[in-house]
């Protein structure tokens, strides 16, 4: 199975990055600091990352992530070279 990109799954670039940050164990908070957004912002994000990934925790999440073959690495990547 090849990665998937957060694209293909229906993901902006930016809930891709929460996604990535979320697979690196990090918590809404760190995540806050890290992109430079408002918890807020960052806990919509994490529910249409949930929506889209149809599960109901951060740890279905990962699971999920990581079954359809998605890495954090190459989810920061691709939205990196977005932004370029």
């Amino acid at each position: 199975m090849h990665a998937r990109t957060a694209v293909e799954l229906g993901l902006t670039a930016r809930q891709g990055q929460v996604l990535a940050l979320l697979m690196k164990g990090r918590s809404n908070k760190e995540i806050c600091r890290d992109l430079g957004l408002a918890e807020r912002t960052v806990k919509a994000h994490m529910s249409a990352v949930l929506n889209t990934l149809k599960v109901s925790s951060r740890t279905q999440a990962v699971i999920a992530a990581g079954a359809l073959g998605l890495d954090a690495e190459s989810l920061l990547s691709a939205s990196d070279a977005e932004h370029a």
